[in-house]
């Protein structure tokens, strides 16, 4: 009977020695495990530009049909269709061969007004001449020049000049065609700067104003983003559809636009909501949503399950699970898990930099204040 029991507390001392060095064994093994290198980021707290999407079309802010105010024949057309033209210079001209001769039949007149007007000054003192007389060959020299005045207006008549720097549209008449006064001969268009008008929710009026910016983009140049500035707000709301027109004017200096295209517009608003961000390699998926790891203070990680918002230009909003400052894991996240030990790696962290360049933000300190937002130079 004694021997029986001796067995099996032999028997028990053996097993629990066995699973003594199992589980010392695995600590070992454990404790052996090197810390998996990771890149780590704060979260930020970040203004973000509030803005505001609309399709418009380009128009001209100057658009006119260039007319003779005399008539006659077309005697010579300066420029070809489409050509630019500055402003002042002459676009057509009409046959003035009989204006101009008259022109200097009315100068021959004034010529000979200005002689007679010349002499019966130098009787005056004399008094061989009334004063009436005088009066009276004065009067007859500003009527001449006065008929000299009106004919150079006319000959000038004669000639179509552009009135803006612009482009000519397609000439309606050939030379030698006889023109009617007032008939259009060609158009004139301005293409630097043009006006964009777009229409957007009158719930947005109190966040827009004068001056706000504008960026437009079309898919004629995909990777290209042009620059406006707002100049007019309608004062009304169209009742049919609760928007307000807005109008920008845009700048064309290499003429790459042309009136009636449309464009992508958007606007950013007056007002900039604070967000919190972090890079957006940080974010993981699983089955119950999106999370992050969070480092704890002895570095090991946790995961975090996080509401997100905006995903754009390399980071991602968070809308709940963290705060601002909080250290999270922002490389190499996939080669961990719950609890794991992490080392730090000396791999520089995605920086906010380019995203205060690409997003002109404002970063907010601890004590609320706005540090100067970065110039993005690249898109000027």
């Amino acid at each position: 009977m004694f021997t029986h029991w001796k067995t099996k507390i032999s028997l028990s001392v053996l097993f629990f020695s066995f699973i003594f060095c199992v589980l010392g064994y695995a600590k070992d093994i454990q404790e052996k495990v090197l810390p998996i290198a990771v890149n780590v980021a704060k979260v930020k707290k970040i203004n973000v530009p509030e803005t505001i999407t609309a399709v418009g079309h380009l128009y001209a802010i100057k658009q006119v049909d260039l007319s003779f105010d005399n008539s006659g024949r077309l005697q010579e057309k300066y420029f070809k269709n489409g050509d630019r033209v500055l402003a002042g210079e002459t676009v057509a001209a009409l046959n003035d061969e009989q204006d101009v001769a008259s022109l200097n039949s009315l100068q021959a007149k004034l010529d000979l007004a200005k002689q007679t007007y010349a002499r019966v000054k130098l009787l005056e003192k004399s008094g061989a001449i009334s004063k009436e007389d005088i009066d009276q060959k004065f009067a007859d020299l500003k009527q001449a020049q006065a008929e000299v005045d009106q004919q150079k207006t006319v000959v000038e008549q004669d000639k179509i000049k552009a009135p803006f720097t612009g482009v000519l549209g397609i000439y309606q008449f050939d030379v030698g065609a006889y023109i009617p006064s007032g008939t259009s001969v060609v158009q004139l268009t301005q293409e630097n700067p043009l006006k964009i008008r777009f229409a957007i929710p009158a719930d947005f009026k109190p966040k827009i104003a004068i001056g706000n910016q504008v960026k437009l983009t079309t898919n004629v140049y995909k990777d290209k983003v042009f620059t406006g500035k707002v100049n007019y707000i309608a004062p009304t709301v169209d009742a049919s559809s609760g928007t307000i027109q807005i109008e920008a004017e845009v700048a064309n200096d290499d003429y790459l636009l042309s009136p009636g295209m449309f464009m992508s517009v958007s606007q950013i608003l007056q007002q900039k909501n604070p967000v919190l961000v972090v890079p957006d390699m940080a974010v993981q998926t699983d089955q119950q949503g999106r999370f992050v790891y969070a480092v704890q203070s002895d570095n090991t990680v946790k995961v975090v399950h996080v509401g997100v918002g905006i995903i754009k230009n390399g980071w991602t909003q968070i809308t709940s699970g963290l705060k601002e400052g909080q250290e999270i894991v922002s490389v190499g996240g996939d080669k961990l898990t719950d609890g794991a030990k992490i080392d730090r790696s000396d791999i520089p962290p995605p920086d906010f930099e380019t995203l205060q360049k690409t997003m002109h933000i404002n970063v907010i300190d601890k004590n609320g204040a706005l540090s100067a937002p970065i110039e993005n130079h690249d898109n000027k």
